[in-house]
């Protein structure tokens, strides 16, 4: 157990390294140096055993006020590490803002930070109101296991309180909270360092103080971090924004502006981008003429070696020089050429490019040089270090990790008979090599609808080596040989791996409990406060959901609730009709096999009529009980922007039946 102070550094460097990686990441230390917490990082006090910050400005002011509206607390206990997030503020404020910052945490206990859990809600009648979430472990003995497990609630938290603080100030602009901004951020750095530096000249410092000041006094010194990989899958019912969050709230974490890479960071993406005649092609523009030896040896092609799993270098070299050979050259024989032909070879065996032809064919290449060469990095392009890919029936092992694939020649006469295979990457082991070769950056690979895949097919082997423990460098690291290409493998520890899950998906269950097990699980339900304004007339569309998911829980389960994302946007009778013909009486259909009645007892006779059929005839015929057969049926009705707010109130229950 590391002491005090260490234990405030460590978490401090913690944060500090979030916000290197990004920006608008910002978080509060101490501002002012009381006597006794001089080498303080954050508010608290060793004698308490506990220390906090906030990640929102969010001013308060009430007699006995002493911290902020939410903080995370970081405390010991009994030579353990505990954590918990707390949101509070006074039951009798006094003020706009003291009531709104009341509103505002009054929310948060229905949001989806419930899904945490609440370890405390204070009772009815104290004089505060305060919730505390459960932390996922109830002790820790390593302090980097739990600022993992923080990590995982600060992606809930977060844009949640965001959420609701832009819900509150869309009401009343004059409230006074947002995110820690970059300036308000700076300042508390500097008034920090500041402390620290004086200090330095009165006081004997520890190692750790000392360390701080070593990097105030040498300002930008880099630092190498290594943050424990993520592997996570949001599931919950369609339309709870699943596919959204990773858009929304994931994408930029793994994006970085051209100008935050290095000149040869970005020469390896460019490469990575490029094929091997592209590489070759560069290499001749910079050699003009040259042996294959030569052409092996030019960092074009050595970066791209790097990044290929290929045995065989100089044969591709060769194989690729002639079939992007000119046809009138008479010192190669290679009858199937390749579009473009750039190349051409001397009697002594000398290889050039012929730039006539490349400033015809494919003058993008002089583009792709000038871009190393005169590296000048463009403010506006992003770099982005994550992949994107939906699971299907037919997504296999060879789309995901590796597998044959057959060379199409480029050519449709009948001369080009022969058909060659090679071993090409599949998405995963695609970005899991870009990773391992830009160690100091994170990347991800984001998966759709994972369950709807055969995972244990897919993943194959890999399904061990995606474990936490069993990443490259980790303390029980693995590696495979993999079937193909015969090669070593295993999952770098900077690649983070997350899937979205559709519980009302047939599929679901046929997810492997393999990878169950090796996936943190976050639910994401239908959460009505996000269409809390939503309106059409006077139907609130946050009441419609409320009520349409109670009916479909009591007659299926609640993972075949709707999400809230089919009402988003819905303002005219037009949009309602769409909505409930296009999207959910279909969605219904599939919940309930075509039980009309079932659908009628959820969304009301304005949606569904029922047909008694006790008039119908049957042909004359001698069938016992035939009149048994004469049960009620049921009709979808097709409502429209006339009828749509009549049937919806029916669904509501303010009205019994529909209006003639």
């Amino acid at each position: 157990m590391i002491n005090y102070r260490d234990y405030e550094k460590h978490v401090y460097d913690w944060l500090k390294r979030k916000h290197g990686k990004d920006n608008s990441f910002t978080f509060s230390v101490r501002r002012n140096g009381s006597k006794g917490a001089e080498r303080d990082y954050f508010i608290g006090t060793e004698k308490s055993n506990y220390f906090g910050t906030t990640f929102w400005t969010l001013p308060i002011n009430f007699p006995g006020s002493s911290s902020d509206c939410i903080n995370l607390i970081f405390g010991v206990s009994n030579e353990q590490y505990t954590y918990l997030f707390e949101f509070s503020q006074t039951n009798s404020p006094d003020g706009t803002q003291n009531k709104l910052a009341l509103e505002l945490i009054v929310s948060l206990k229905d949001s989806h930070i419930k899904n945490l859990g609440f370890s405390h809600i204070t009772p009815d009648g104290n004089k505060m109101f305060s919730l505390k979430t459960t932390p996922r472990q109830s002790r820790y003995e390593s302090l980097d296991t739990m600022l993992v497990d923080i990590d995982k609630d600060l992606e809930i938290i977060i844009p949640t309180v965001n959420n609701a603080i832009d819900y509150i100030k869309n009401e009343s602009p004059e409230f006074v909270a947002h995110r820690i901004s970059l300036d308000e951020y700076d300042k508390m750095q500097k008034k920090l360092e500041k402390r620290f530096l004086k200090y330095k000249e009165n006081q004997i410092i520890t190692s750790s103080e000392s360390e701080m000041i070593s990097i105030i006094e040498n300002e930008k010194r880099v630092v190498k971090v290594k943050e424990s990989p993520l592997n996570r899958i949001l599931y919950g019912p369609p339309g709870t924004g699943k596919t959204y969050y990773l858009k929304d709230q994931l994408f930029d974490k793994y994006t970085l502006k051209e100008t935050s890479i290095t000149k040869e960071q970005h020469f390896e993406t460019v490469v990575s981008g490029c094929s091997w005649w592209q590489v070759i092609a560069i290499a001749l523009l910079d050699l003009k003429k040259a042996k294959v030896s030569d052409i092996h040896n030019n960092k074009w092609v050595q970066k791209k070696a790097s990044l290929s799993n290929s045995k065989t270098i100089r044969p591709t070299l060769w194989g690729q020089l002639q079939s992007h050979t000119i046809l009138e050259c008479e010192f190669v024989n290679v009858t199937d050429r390749q579009q473009p032909l750039i190349f051409s070879k001397t009697k002594d065996s000398h290889w050039q490019i012929l730039e006539e032809l490349v400033t015809e064919l494919v003058p993008e290449l002089y583009d792709l040089k000038d871009s190393v060469d005169n590296y000048n990095p463009n403010p506006d392009k992003e770099i982005k270090h994550y992949d994107f890919v939906t699971f299907h029936q037919s997504f296999a092992y060879e789309d995901f990790i590796e597998g044959i694939k057959p060379i199409l020649p480029e050519t449709d006469t009948e001369e080009a008979k022969d058909l060659g295979f090679k071993i090409e990457d599949g998405v995963f082991k695609l970005i899991c090599t870009k990773a391992k070769n830009d160690p100091e950056n994170r990347y991800a690979i984001f998966i759709d609808e994972i369950n709807r895949g055969n995972v244990s097919a897919i993943f194959g082997e890999l399904i061990t080596l995606i474990e936490i423990d069993k990443r490259q460098g980790a303390k029980n690291e693995l590696s495979i040989k993999l079937p193909y290409s015969k090669k070593e493998f295993s999952v770098p520890s900077n690649l983070d791996i997350y899937g979205t899950m559709n519980t009302a998906d047939r599929s679901v269950e046929a997810l492997d409990t393999a990878l169950r097990r090796r996936f943190d699980f976050i639910e994401m339900m239908p959460d009505h406060s996000v269409i809390q304004e939503e309106s059409v007339g006077a139907i609130k569309l946050s009441e419609v959901l409320k009520i349409i998911n109670q009916r479909i829980e009591l007659l299926r389960d609640r993972d075949h609730t709707i999400g809230h994302s089919y009402f988003v946007g819905v303002n005219t009778e037009d949009k309602l009709a769409n909505a409930f013909n296009n999207k959910i009486v279909p969605l219904l259909q599939e919940y309930f096999y075509g039980d009309y009645g079932k659908i009628g007892l959820v969304l009301g006779s304005g949606f569904v009529e029922k047909l008694k059929n006790h008039n119908i005839d049957f042909a004359s015929f001698d069938y016992e009980n035939a009149n048994d057969y004469k049960t009620a049926s049921y009709h979808l009705i097709q409502v429209n922007e006339d009828t749509v707010i009549n049937a919806v109130e029916i669904l509501l229950g303010k009205k019994e039946t529909i209006l003639e």
